[in-house]
């Protein structure tokens, strides 16, 4: 037994039942059964296909009323000034004809709405209910999947300590307070070369966490497209039920369990971190009872952006661009069809019917 199954077997945190899909068990080690593997067999609840655009024009939004329904973004998505988000043939995944290219101009800060400088259109996007996102709630789980591809000696380089905003999730409740995202930042090292992910909970009114851990399945700098899946299923009175999970190419890469234990694939091993061991509190992902997950957007400005209070702005290296092809959202465990190997059910976009 490794330290990941002992874990499971004294927590009873591992494996959720509402999470969990069937497993066999050969030896110590859990097989799943099969599920997943290009058998179109999955329609997400909503799938964003970049495919069959015309080559150079924007992306667009719901917001704006621009754009093509059904293969554009809910807000943000501007073009504008040569940078932003469009659509580009060339860059396709196989069988596809155009995708979504992203740009940012070096020395700027990729946010149209605001940003340096306010010419350019934004750096990546955003999608949400408006768009058809299903809304998740309280002890619900929202999965949501891309696939993007990095052209070589893409740099993740930011003024802060070694990662960069990527997958951002959002949530609304009633009154339209707005108490930060669930960010999938990733990590970078020498280079601004990927070397991990981090969970970082933005929330006000609970407080930050921000748990940076190197993982062996990392996102790849290599001009091939790659699918990343998260999942999360946030709660407001009981923590201790939370799980927020990532997946890389198809493999389990990061968990954080009742927002207490972290488990992550490093040096071909899961490792575990019991956050309270060091002082840190488990905190809600929600920031009201009645609050949902309501979508997630992809960059939509570098990083720290234009700072304010005095701090240094902090912008890429470099003028850059990367390309997402899908983007998929579910909410229905039963017709999910990925199965991880400790039997954990994720979009497995080779799956799309």
């Amino acid at each position: 037994m490794n330290r990941r199954q002992f874990l499971a077997s004294t927590s009873g945190l591992f494996i959720p039942a509402a999470m969990a899909g069937p497993i066999i068990q050969s030896g110590a080690r859990l097989f799943p059964t099969p599920g997943g593997g290009g058998g179109g067999s999955f329609t997400p609840d909503l799938l964003i296909d970049f495919d069959g655009l015309t080559p150079g024009n924007a992306i667009g939004s719901v917001d704006e009323g621009t754009g093509v329904a059904g293969k554009r973004h809910s807000y943000w998505g501007r073009y504008t000034n040569g940078y932003g988000a469009r659509a580009v043939s060339g860059e396709a995944a196989a069988g596809k004809t155009t995708c979504a290219e992203y740009s940012i101009q070096k020395n700027s800060s990729g946010g149209w709405n605001g940003g340096s400088p306010s010419t350019n259109g934004g750096f990546g996007g955003g999608i949400s209910t408006s768009a058809g996102v299903p809304k998740v709630y309280a002890g619900e789980t929202m999965w949501y999947a891309v696939r993007m591809k990095f052209p070589v000696g893409f740099d993740f380089t930011t003024d802060l300590a070694g990662f960069t905003k990527f997958l951002r999730g959002s949530q609304s409740d009633p009154t339209a307070t707005g108490v930060g995202r669930l960010d999938n930042h990733i990590a970078w090292g020498s280079g601004g070369v990927p070397n991990g992910w981090t969970m970082y909970s933005e929330l006000g009114l609970h407080n930050q966490d921000n748990f940076l851990k190197v993982c062996d399945r990392c996102l790849e700098v290599d001009g091939q497209y790659h699918d990343i899946c998260v999942a999360i299923t946030p709660s407001y009175s009981d923590i201790a039920s939370q799980v927020w999970r990532l997946w890389y190419d198809n493999q389990l890469a990061m968990e954080y369990l009742g927002d207490r234990y972290i488990n992550w694939f490093q040096d071909g091993e899961w490792k575990t971190q019991d956050i309270t061991v060091s002082g840190g509190t488990p905190k809600k992902y929600l920031g009201f009872a009645d609050s949902w997950l309501s979508g997630v957007l992809i960059f939509t400005y570098w990083n720290g952006g234009d700072r304010p209070g005095g701090h240094p702005p902090d912008y890429p290296t470099q003028d850059q661009k990367c390309y997402t092809q899908l983007m998929a959202f579910h909410k229905t465990l039963a017709t999910l069809t990925g199965i991880d190997e400790f039997g954990n059910k994720f979009i497995n976009l080779d799956d799309l019917a």
